[in-house]
Formats: C-alpha cells, structure tokens, sequence
C-alpha cells in the first residue's frame, strides 16, 4: 500500500495548486505607506510603553505610531510575554506585516535586555505563531510548548514575522495584488522587520547592533537570498549576523528533486499565466475534516478508502515528490501499511495544525521559491552572490526531511563558518523526525532546539 499512498503527495501538491486574522486591516492613507524601520522602531516602543535608554530622535510620536495598524501583549508562561505589532509597508489594503516579540520580563510590558537573539522566518502554508508559538494558538497544545517559548525562557530575545500573505483573509474579494508578491518582496518585508528588531534592541539597551536569523523551509530560502542581497552592502549596512537555515536550501544537486522542481515551477507559472495569482492552503481541507469528522470516508480526491483522520495522517506521512523522501511527518502503519497514529509528534497537535492555517500564499513567491532549483527555469538574481556570503551559518536538516535536497547550497557559501545539524533517530528516511515534527515532535526540544540555543550562545559572544 505504501508504494500506492506515496506518489498520491504530487498529486494533491499539484491539486491545490489549481482556501486567524486578528485584525481588521484598515485602508491606507497617504502617510500609511513609511516603512522606516527607524520611526516603526521608536512607535513601536511608544505604543508597547517599553522604556528606552538610548537616545530617541524627536519625532512627533503621532508619526511614528502611524504606521502600527494594531498591536497586542499576551502572557504565554512563567516571565515570558509574547507582542504582536501588525505594521503598514506599502499603500495597498493587505500591505501589512506582523512583527512578533517573545521574551522575559523582569516585570509586566518591561522586556529584559540580553545580548541573545534569534529572529524566525516561518515556511509555507504557516505563520509565526503556527510554526513557533503553537501552544498560544492551538487548543490542544500546551501553552509552554513552543520553539520561540522554549528559547524565551532560556533567555533569547526572539522576534519573528508573519509575511504579509499569511494575513490576507479568505473574504478578500480581488486576490490580483498578489501578482507581483514573489521571493524579492518577501525579502524587502523581511530586512525591514529585522531591522526594527535590531533598532529596537538597541534603543532599549541591548547589545549587538545585528540580529541572528533563522529561516525554516520556504524562510530559510529567503533567508539565504536575503544574505546573498546584504553580501553586495558595505558591512556597515548589513543587519544579519548568523543564519540558521533549516530543512531546507537555495540549490540543489540531486537530480530528481531539479526535475520535480522545475515541474512545480512550470506550473505555478502556468497558473500566474493564467490569471490566477493565489495558491490555495491544502491543510484546512485536511484538518477540518480530521477534526470535525475523524471516521468519516475522505472525498479528497486520490483518499478516497482512507478516513479523514488517515487522509490527515496520510498527507503529513509520505513523500511529496516521490522518489525524493521528504515528507512532514512521521508515522504509525496498521499492517497494510495505512497510517494510524505519528511516531513522533501528537495526532491532535497536528491536526490543529492542519486547520490552524491561512488561506492563501502567492503563486509568485513559491515559483521563486523553487525556481533555483531548475536552472532550466532561468536565472534569477537572489542566488548569484552565495560564494560572497561571510556570515556563520548553522544548517539544520530532518533525517525525514528536505534538507539533503538543498544541503549543495553549503558547498557555494563564501563563509569560513559553516556548520550542519542532522536531527535524526534512524537511518530510514521514512521512520525519521521529519519537516514538521522539527517544530511538534516531543523529542525535539533535545534534538534541535537545544543545540541551536548552544549556537546562538556561542555566536553571541
């Protein structure tokens, strides 16, 4: 059965290819569209009442919460708090970001000053909380299980991103703004939110004038081409300092996953070719129905004989692009080889995760996204400079994972510091942590979270 269920992952890629916002996003006015990270930095900590002991430039503090469409403070545990700030970059309705802050405090709205700090890029299909902070959005996940937590309590200043189309609501009526919304914007969106990150620490006392990065799976793409952009700025201008790509690369040297990639590239350009500018998220369609109707018979097509829960199971458990192994997740087969439970992360914690996702990403970022992975797609600029690259680079990669497709990337980097991470507990790629369980399993807090602390420690000194 296994070898029948596994290529069925390509086809539903390939299918949905073909839908936990927060805030009412406000139209913009004239003014909306300043995305200077120096006066959303100074509104920022206006807004959020954090006390600031370097110098604050005398701006019309009106002015510099403008751009701040909404903001919120939640506790998540112990001394750790958790901001959100949703801040206007352009003059379009859906032209917002949201920048994330997790943190200690030595009391209520007074963030503690550490020279730790990491900031997260989330991947496809996800958003910052979804990836890194999931025990404050998933119901039956506890709410002190968190990548972002678990480095928060261990005294790291982390800051993250929601790209602006994780925030795009399924009632927009008109999605074609999204044409032009591929890699180089997800890259400006990103160096302006990790700038206010470093601007920000800085007004308020921190150390380090640069901030650590971490890009998971379609983030660590961007985050490498961010590195290849900042390569060409004097040092001075540069904001990242190390990088933590994880699960995944820019290029690749495995042929099999260059002929599946140029087949995803080719489509997602016939679709934007088309007219359609949108992908649609597969997990909700998973997730509800493996949550609401767990022994119901699926009617996704290519599921049909497996129930909704096995559908769900199914789609996290085989490879996406067969003979490649990367898969998300882990797990249990009956004896004809049908999932019935995950070896390593909890049945419920990924069916939460399934539903607990936005509607929609760019057709144009995910071409982007894989399109240096076909050569025979064209070149593209975000990956000409690797070889001038410098920074420390630690890259992480699932035993079940994607990471081996894109680990080539490795052999172009200019960078004397370059380190590799294998989370791994056997040596079948599909009985192994895998994509998702980096971010779910129960293990993981030992077997990646730990050892990226060490890296960070070791780099912030």
């Amino acid at each position: 059965m296994r070898a029948t269920v596994r290529p069925l992952m390509a086809a539903v890629f390939v299918l949905f290819v073909a839908g936990c916002q927060r805030d009412v996003l406000s139209p913009p006015s004239s003014n909306d569209a300043n995305s200077d990270p120096e006066l959303i930095s100074q509104g920022i900590i206006a807004t959020a009442g954090w006390s600031a002991t370097a110098p604050i430039f005398d701006v019309d503090p009106v002015e510099a919460s403008r751009p701040l469409q909404a903001w919120g403070r939640e506790h998540v545990v112990g001394d750790v708090a958790h901001y959100w700030f949703s801040v206007r970059v352009g003059f379009g309705t859906y032209d917002i970001i949201r920048i994330h802050r997790v943190v200690r405090e030595e009391r209520p709205f007074q963030p503690i000053r550490t020279g730790l700090n990491l900031f997260l890029l989330h991947g496809d299909y996800k958003d910052f909380e979804g990836c890194f902070l999931p025990g404050t959005r998933y119901p039956r996940v506890p709410e002190s299980y968190g990548f972002a937590t678990f480095l928060a309590q261990n005294g790291v200043d982390v800051w993250g991103i929601d790209q602006a189309w994780t925030l795009v609501p399924e009632t927009a009526p008109d999605l074609s703004f999204m044409a032009d919304w591929g890699l180089p914007r997800q890259v400006r969106d990103l160096r302006t939110a990790i700038t206010v990150a470093a601007v920000t620490r800085k007004l308020m006392g921190n150390p380090s004038r640069k901030v650590h990065l971490c890009g998971y799976s379609s983030g660590s793409t961007v985050g490498f081409a961010l590195l290849d952009q900042e390569s060409q700025l004097p040092p001075g201008r540069r904001i990242v300092d190390g990088f933590i790509g994880v699960d995944q690369g820019v290029v690749t040297d495995v042929s099999s996953w260059e002929e599946s990639m140029c087949g995803v590239v080719e489509s997602y350009q016939a679709l934007i070719d088309s007219g359609q500018f949108q992908d649609y998220n597969p997990l909700p369609f998973f997730g509800l129905p493996a949550r609401d109707d767990p022994n119901g018979m699926s009617e996704i097509p290519g599921f049909e004989g497996l129930t909704n829960l096995q559908a769900g199971l199914a789609l996290g458990a085989y490879p996406f692009f067969p003979p490649d192994t990367g898969h998300f997740l882990s797990a249990v087969l009956d004896e004809d080889e049908l999932p019935i439970g995950l070896l390593y992360t909890t049945v419920d914690w990924w069916v939460d995760f399934m539903v607990d996702s936005p509607p929609y990403e760019p057709c144009a970022f995910l071409r982007d996204e894989y399109i240096t992975s076909c050569p025979a797609a064209g070149d593209v600029p975000w990956d000409d400079h690797l070889g001038d690259i410098r920074n420390p680079v630690l890259y992480v990669s699932a035993g079940g994972g994607f990471g081996y497709t894109g680990a080539y990337t490795l052999d172009l980097l200019g960078s004397p510091d370059v380190s590799e991470l294998l989370v791994s507990v056997t040596t079948d790629p599909f009985f192994d942590v895998a994509h998702v369980d980096l971010f779910l399993a129960n293990d993981t807090p030992a077997l990646f979270w730990q050892p990226v602390l060490e890296w960070v420690d070791e780099h912030s000194r």
